[in-house]
């Protein structure tokens, strides 16, 4: 099965850092904040083995899919 980089753009890691902040200032623990992170950085992984997943959108940015 043919594998594809997954590239995380910078403007990616600054809103997850705004959304762990958020949920950090909302009182999640640190076992939470970690949980959450590890999740959306693995399954965004996942688009390495099916890329096509999720909806084009094109009009945002070149390559970019959307999904839940």
């Amino acid at each position: 099965m043919r594998q594809y980089a997954v590239v995380f753009s910078p403007e990616f890691m600054v809103s997850l850092d705004r959304v762990l902040s958020f949920m950090e200032l909302t009182g999640a623990s640190e076992h939470h904040l970690d949980r959450y992170q590890r999740n959306v950085l693995e399954f965004c992984e996942t688009m390495s083995c099916f890329p096509y997943r999720g909806k084009p959108r094109d009009d945002l940015a070149p390559g970019l899919r959307l999904t839940h």
